[in-house]
């Protein structure tokens, strides 16, 4: 898709190599964050609860899911 935009002129080749690079990033950031949070956040819960970190409209925040048994 990249090479498309990239044919039809809409970008620039720093455009898309910098969204790749972005988009790498934070995916590498989320793996390394992710199971710091949930230990910090979910100790004594074992597998019962979930936190997701989200980002969207320009707020960020948190979900947390508890499982009740």
């Amino acid at each position: 898709m990249a090479a498309l935009r990239l044919i039809k002129g809409n970008h620039w080749l720093s455009d898309v190599l910098a969204g790749a690079g972005v988009g790498l990033a934070s995916t590498e950031l989320a793996y390394w964050v992710y199971p710091r949070v949930q230990r910090v956040l979910i100790k004594g819960l074992q597998d019962r609860a979930l936190v997701l970190p989200y980002y969207q409209a320009g707020a960020a925040g948190l979900t947390a899911v508890l499982v009740l048994r």
